[in-house]
């Protein structure tokens, strides 16, 4: 796994590092740095494998002009390495992964200026950071998508059609038929087999209805279905990356649904041997985490007086008797807006 990130002079950071577990949620106010910390590994995956293009770049994450993609906060003296983005990946083995990134002016790219020896980290290869939208998961639209699910689930139903259509698919199907049945309604769902070439449909039963016509479409179904089944995939498939990061993983999910979802993915990554870093703005998800288990992991990441994004880690505190979502809303973690 992932253990360590250290990441330097990118957007609001300057000097930051990050000590990982399996599942790692962060909290922080809105523009605090959450997603630019994301946004930072996506960098050093495109320059693991050499696609530093603004093409492959801007499918991955918010492009803009390079004086912001890198930090504003150098003083004087260090204006010469103003241009330098530093972020350097160490494994669980001790392997390092470096890159020191350089935007070459009359040439209009990102030049990758680290030593070339740096090990290549067959988990960083692949780092995505997922956004499902509703209309994505809905229309099943793949046209422009990042295999296999797309990064706002364009390529969820295509996917999920070739995980189902694999004569071992026994397993993925329990693992997504367990984790759907946290909706009470939810009786079991399928691909029918009478589909034509270029339709995308599923079939989804609910225990409440008659007999005679049991099944609706994704065109019906509530978006919190599809946005647990897209979880679901993200975390069960042999397909998608091993390492990843999902952005406000509440969007659409009742709390309580939040709370039992993430106790869910927490044991699905252990069989799976999947890692994963969350940002969220709900206090429900917290609840979900078990601070005992070195492997689950709560940071606070928040702006100092000088602006810089700075990440604090939450340990697990046996005296703590309040849910997590309290002690968050009440202050005293930090993590929520000060100027009001």
């Amino acid at each position: 796994m992932i253990d360590t990130i250290n990441i330097k002079n990118f957007k609001s950071i300057v000097d930051l590092k990050l000590n990982l577990g399996r599942v790692n949620i962060l909290i922080g106010a809105n523009g605090c740095g959450k997603t630019n910390i994301l946004e930072a590994i996506a960098m050093a995956s495109a320059a693991n494998h050499y696609k530093l293009d603004d093409e492959y770049l801007g499918a991955r994450l918010r492009m803009s002009e390079p004086e912001f993609m890198r930090s504003q906060f150098e003083s004087e003296e260090d204006l010469d390495n103003q241009d330098d983005i530093n972020i350097s990946i160490t494994d669980n083995s001790g392997k390092n992964t470096y890159c020191a990134l350089v935007r070459v002016s009359n040439e209009n790219k990102w030049l990758d200026v680290s030593d070339l020896s740096s090990y290549i980290n067959p988990r960083l290869k692949f780092f995505l950071i997922f956004s499902p939208e509703e209309t994505n998961l809905r229309k099943f639209s793949d046209e422009t998508m990042i295999r296999p699910l797309g990064r706002r689930g364009e390529g969820m139903f295509r996917h999920l059609k070739e995980l189902l259509s694999n004569g071992n698919n026994n397993d993925i199907l329990d693992a997504l038929n367990s984790g759907l049945s946290l909706l009470d309604w939810f009786k079991g769902f399928g691909i029918p087999k009478d589909l034509f070439t270029m339709e995308s449909r599923l079939d989804i039963a609910d225990r409440y209805l008659k007999e005679t016509k049991p099944f609706f479409d994704q065109h019906s179904t509530n978006e919190g279905f599809l946005f647990l089944l897209f979880y679901l995939i993200l975390f069960n498939s042999p397909n998608t990356p091993s390492f990843f990061a999902i952005d406000n993983i509440e969007t659409s999910l009742n709390p309580k649904l939040l709370r039992r979802l993430m106790q869910h993915l927490v044991e699905v990554t252990k069989k799976t041997d999947k890692q994963v870093i969350i940002t969220t703005h709900s206090p429900y998800v917290l609840d979900g985490l078990d601070l005992s288990d070195d492997q689950q992991r709560l940071f606070v990441v928040r702006r100092n007086i000088d602006g810089h994004t700075k990440v604090s880690r939450i340990n697990h505190n046996e005296n703590r008797k309040l849910p997590l979502s309290e002690v968050w809303m009440s202050g005293v973690l930090g993590g929520l807006p000060d100027n009001f």
